[in-house]
């Protein structure tokens, strides 16, 4: 029987204007060993009400096996879970291509990112997670006609990040029900335009570029007034030079950027955090998905 082992880091998309478009790899991680038996399903690791055939990890696996034309056996399946669920922060993402992937491997082939990238949009609904938990870094994503396209960006070395986490989730489902059903044409023109100086400050590293295109008019406005304690947060950096923020995916995760060459002296702004918030402080994952174990 077949075992395999994989690693796949957090994501967070959107970033500011680049709604359901842009995402970025963190160096956080799940970690999942699935052992191929002769019957049945234990899933260990995880919450009780996830030790089911519900689970996302596995229903993703399923996907996988039947696009594959390849017959289900048993399945015990740990789960190393670092990644929050429901914060925004690319969990179910995780549980997808982790899937996928090991779906792939123990059906007898190769890992294929572009299959993953599909299969993986389709279930998600959308690539922005998906294609950094496959790629690694910051990726550009979008689909068409049923295709799904993503190209990483480089990075330029100039920024820290910190990640604020709450003690609460917050369902996608409900970030998704408060957006508008239409939006301004001049809304619109305003995140396309900070989009793309985004991108240029991300490669050239230029911070305050960044501050001024991390600027959103689609979702934040509206997401931001779901998670208490967000305006005083969002307060206190717009009046530091050093720092940008935005809501990570659908909330209620901020993500802090800190300009490198910026004094030691500026985080003022951490009195605006209320005091039962995680603070943690990250990089980007270069790299998607891994296989750390591979045995037959």
């Amino acid at each position: 029987m077949r075992t395999v082992g994989l690693k796949v880091p957090a994501t967070t998309a959107n970033i500011g204007p680049g709604f359901d478009c842009l995402g970025m790899a963190l160096d956080v991680f799940n970690e999942f060993t699935v052992e191929e038996v002769e019957s049945g399903l234990k899933i260990s690791g995880c919450a009780k009400e996830y030790d089911c055939e519900d689970n996302l990890f596995y229903r993703a696996m399923v996907y996988a096996f039947k696009k594959m034309n390849y017959d289900c056996k048993g399945y015990n399946i740990n789960f190393k879970c670092d990644i929050p669920v429901c914060r925004g922060l690319g969990s179910s993402a995780s549980l997808i291509v982790g899937g996928i992937a090991a779906a792939q491997i123990l059906a007898g082939g190769k890992c294929r990112n572009e299959k993953i990238l599909k299969w993986g949009t389709e279930i998600e609904g959308h690539p922005d997670n998906i294609a950094p938990a496959v790629f690694g870094g910051l990726c550009i994503s979008g689909m068409n006609d049923g295709n799904v396209f993503a190209s990483r960006v480089n990075v330029a070395d100039f920024f820290e990040i910190m990640v604020l986490i709450p003690d609460f989730e917050l369902p996608t489902s409900l970030a998704r029900s408060v957006l508008p059903e239409k939006i301004l044409f001049t809304d619109a023109v305003f995140n396309i335009s900070r989009s793309l100086m985004l991108i240029e400050s991300m490669k050239n590293g230029d911070f305050r570029m960044l501050k001024t295109s991390i600027a959103d008019k689609m979702h934040q406005p509206y997401r931001g007034k779901l998670i208490p304690g967000y305006e005083n947060i969002a307060g206190e950096l717009n009046k530091s030079p050093e720092h940008c923020f935005f809501i990570s995916g659908a909330g209620p995760s901020i993500i802090i950027l800190r300009d490198k060459k910026a004094s030691r002296n500026t985080n003022l702004y951490c009195e605006a955090i209320p005091a039962n918030w995680k603070c943690r402080c990250v990089a980007i994952c270069e790299a998607g998905f891994s296989i750390t174990d591979m045995g037959w």
